[in-house]
């Protein structure tokens, strides 16, 4: 799952494996939510970590980095696509484009 709203300023991204959550990133409207550890997409920029004890000083903030739309997108194009690239896909199909599903 991937998502973002500019208005408020979120971003969010979320990967699951069989029904497990590996990684859970939320960041926005004066709140967070932070699961699992960072993906290597995710581990070349210094994303903001409320959980991290640095967050206690105010100097943490200023360097930090704030994702966006572009650090969304790239995140899905890591772990599945880039929803802004399916006009490029071949097969996509009628209904869609459907990722890894394994049903029981």
């Amino acid at each position: 799952m991937f998502g973002n709203f500019r208005g408020s300023g979120s971003a969010f991204w979320m990967k699951s494996v069989d029904g497990n959550t590996e990684r859970l990133y939320y960041i926005g409207d004066g709140n967070s939510f932070i699961e699992g550890e960072p993906t290597s997409v995710e581990m070349k920029w210094d994303l903001i970590d409320t959980n991290s004890k640095d967050a206690e000083q105010e100097e943490y903030w200023e360097k930090m980095l704030y994702p966006d739309a572009e650090h969304v997108l790239e995140v899905a194009k890591a772990w599945s696509l880039n929803p802004m690239e399916l006009e490029e896909k071949e097969n996509v199909g009628e209904y869609g484009y459907l990722g890894r599903l394994k049903l029981k």
